[in-house]
């Protein structure tokens, strides 16, 4: 058996819906160190205790893994080019845009608003570079108490 890697997967990924990147939660495991996505199931199926039925999905040296029933053998019945169950499949297209997220947002990093649009470039350094800026170790102005009864 092959290993099917991450970039087979993103080009097989087909038509995936935000609603089912939505179900996708990215999380680590502190003592493994294990990154993960946890993928709600897709019926939105229910435990004993009430919580919805979510596979861990992982990838390894190994290659991908899915605690669906599919993912326990071994993708064996999966027919998709991808090579793996849609809970892989939307864990990789989940990580595909938390990526271009985060580029963006590094992108970014200069980001200003202005009354509620973008600074330009010039804006961003004028306001940044400005000499009045607020002195915050300035003592604050002290205003006599308040009193009703006369001295």
């Amino acid at each position: 058996m092959t290993t099917v890697t991450t970039q087979k997967v993103a080009a097989n990924l087909g038509t995936i819906t935000p609603e089912q990147i939505g179900k996708c939660t990215k999380d680590f495991d502190a003592l493994t160190g294990l990154n993960f996505y946890r993928v709600e199931n897709e019926r939105g199926d229910r435990d004993a205790s009430g919580k919805v039925v979510e596979y861990m999905v992982w990838y390894d040296k190994k290659g991908f893994h899915c605690q669906c029933p599919s993912g326990k053998r071994g993708f064996a019945n999966v027919t998709h080019p991808s090579g793996v169950c849609k809970h892989c499949r939307w864990a990789v297209a989940a990580s595909i845009e938390e990526r271009i997220a985060l580029a963006e947002m590094a992108a970014r990093d200069s980001l200003l608003i202005i009354n509620g649009e973008v600074a330009s470039k010039e804006e961003y350094t004028r306001v940044m570079t400005s000499e009045k800026a607020i002195d915050y170790t300035a003592q604050p102005r002290q205003i006599p108490a308040f009193s009703i009864l006369r001295k």
